[in-house]
């Protein structure tokens, strides 16, 4: 039963929203997990969005041959996922918005699943659980990945703390929204790398009631050249502007955020430590590159005005984390010494 379809100004429950980049080889196989879906075809759209691929992503998605409510639209030039998502939104017709990502797949019985956790109240926001594609050999053995959905917090000011301590996952493909939060406050993705962190903090505070669903519904591929496998500048300064602009937000909200600042600093202090960590695991045999990934962190962090020096005076000394992201201001920040030589007495420090 699709009881939305009642309603001649959403004609469907719900839109999937697909940004696509050099997916070709992938298309066919996400494409087949919406196929499979339980939902009756006439309760959702699917929305491709072709973010400026130099592949035949966009002509095979033109191309394939459905019985889904498919619609494609293009990008002239790459420009992110979120521009992609930003086109999908504003033509999407569904109550519900869903993102999946172009190389990823659909668990058998999602969307009907969240079909039913959507009827059974009026929910804002459904968050639910993922595994990788390679933990999905017998489908009831899926691996499930998440780790916090335990412990959301309903009320809205432990809510923010607890995101902005980050002790919540960002990753706006693992929810399902109400496509008015989008409207309501004029939620929209920035451009650049990992800008669904701060659009998944602002649904988390649009919406009036959660669900969350401790079940794999979303498959994770882990490619080896993706936005998550890389590690470049954009990709730091989109990671370590996600929590400026939240605050930025939660003051259009008229809130005062200065209480909320502890937990700030703290989810600072594991960005860095995650961006250092991620250096390491991506470039192990190539100092250059760690040495350019320090001084773009430096920079991001240096531009954050919510921020004083020096940081090292009251960012947490408390869990592991906090001690690699001490050590790096500690060593990296030394007036009158060149960038490499900071960089070196970090890692002897970071090493030991």
């Amino acid at each position: 039963v699709c009881l939305v379809l009642m309603q001649p100004a959403l004609p469907f429950l719900i839109s999937v929203i697909i940004p696509a980049y050099n997916i070709e080889k992938y298309f066919d196989e996400c494409m087949a997990s919406l196929e499979k879906q339980e939902l009756g075809k006439g309760c959702f759209e699917v929305v491709v969005v072709d973010d400026g691929s130099t592949d035949n992503t966009l002509e095979r998605a033109r191309a394939y041959k459905t019985e889904l409510n498919l619609r494609v639209e293009y990008l002239d030039v790459n420009s992110g996922p979120g521009v992609a998502r930003n086109r999908g939104l504003e033509v999407s017709q569904g109550k519900y918005i869903f993102f999946l990502d172009g190389d990823d797949l659909l668990a058998s019985g999602a969307l009907s699943r969240l079909s039913d956790a959507m009827e059974k109240e009026d929910i804002d926001l459904i968050t639910f659980n993922w595994t990788y594609f390679s933990d999905t050999e017998n489908i009831a053995d899926y691996v499930p990945r998440r780790r916090d959905l335990d412990g959301i917090p309903v009320d809205r000011d432990a809510l923010i703390a607890h995101y902005l301590g980050m002790n919540m996952d960002g990753s706006v493909i693992y929810s399902v929204a109400k496509k008015a939060l989008f409207d309501k406050y004029q939620i929209a993705f920035l451009g650049g790398y990992h800008e669904d962190m701060p659009v998944l903090f602002q649904l988390y505070y649009a919406a009036k009631t959660v669900c969350t669903l401790n079940e794999v519904l979303y498959i994770k591929r882990n490619v080896a050249n993706s936005i998550v496998n890389t590690l470049r500048k954009q990709h730091v300064q989109g990671y370590l502007n996600g929590w400026p602009t939240i605050l930025k937000f939660l003051r259009r909200q008229k809130i005062e955020t200065n209480r909320y600042m502890p937990h700030y600093i703290r989810g600072m202090s594991g960005h860095v430590c995650t961006l250092i960590n991620k250096c390491h695991s991506i470039n192990p045999d190539d100092y250059k590159s760690r040495e350019q990934i320090y001084g773009y962190i430096l920079e991001a962090i240096e531009q954050d005005i919510n921020l004083r020096k020096p940081y090292a005076s009251y960012f947490p000394d408390v869990t592991e984390k906090d001690k690699v992201t001490q050590l790096f201001f500690t060593h990296m920040l030394i007036p009158g010494v060149p960038l490499s030589e900071r960089s070196r007495n970090f890692e002897q420090a970071y090493f030991l």
